[in-house]
This record gives C-alpha cells, sequence and structure tokens, in this order.
C-alpha cells in the first residue's frame, strides 16, 4: 500500500526509467544518481543505506516495486514506518 496518487506514481515510474537497467533495475550505481536528482545532493551520505533498504529482496538491485515503497515510507512514513 502506497499513500502516492496516481500520477505520482506516473512521475515516479518516469524517473525510475530514465536511471533504471532495461529489464534490470537499479543497480547501486544508478541508485546513486536518482538519489541525487531527488534530494538534490550530490553524494548523499545516505545513498548506500538507502540502497540496502529499498533492496528488500537482497538481490542487488532496486525494482520499481522496491523504489515506490521505500520511498513512501522515506517521504511519508510515519517515525515508526521510518524506524
Amino acid at each position: 500500500m502506497t499513500r502516492y496518487t496516481e500520477d505520482q506514481i506516473k512521475n515516479l515510474k518516469n524517473l525510475y526509467v530514465s536511471y533504471a537497467e532495461i529489464g534490470r533495475g537499479l543497480s547501486i550505481v544508478n541508485f546513486r544518481k536518482l538519489v541525487t536528482a531527488v534530494f538534490n545532493i550530490e553524494g548523499h551520505p545516505f545513498a548506500d543505506d538507502f540502497f540496502l533498504f529499498f533492496d528488500t529482496n537482497q538481490d542487488g538491485l532496486v525494482d520499481f516495486y522496491e523504489m515506490i515503497v521505500g520511498m513512501n515510507v522515506l517521504e511519508r512514513g510515519s517515525f515508526e514506518d521510518k524506524c
């Protein structure tokens, strides 16, 4: 479940597609680029930690579903959700 609207999910999908490797997902390198774009911080100090948090199946890639769930918690989650 997400707190995003349909339009927000479409915007996130466009962002995801612009950084993801076709048929694979976001590698840690491309994930860092996406985090830089989203948070406007070059070399975000928590980018690698975010990657580990988002990569829930621990396959070394972040798929679109993992990105939506992770972004939802980061941007809209309660304090308890984030912990």
